[in-house]
């Protein structure tokens, strides 16, 4: 089982990395990489859509950063 003593997450969207923000329920922001493939963007985007997490795909700022963060605590 895995631990992580946040409060929530910040990450890239890798699918080890996502599989583990999901395992611990933690909230999370989720910034994929774009190249060489959109795939973490892919993922992003779909459990943005759901609900799961929250993505910023492109115009990463720290102001959006923190925004995003706030709006899933």
């Amino acid at each position: 089982m895995s631990y992580i003593a946040a409060d929530a997450v910040v990450a890239m969207g890798g699918y080890k990395t996502t599989c583990e923000i999901l395992s611990v329920g933690k909230p999370a922001v989720v910034v994929p990489r774009i190249k060489p493939s959109r795939e973490q963007c892919i993922r992003a985007e779909n459990l943005a859509n759901l609900g799961v997490l929250a993505a910023i795909q492109n115009d990463l700022t720290l102001d959006i950063l923190l925004r995003s963060l706030l709006q899933q605590l």
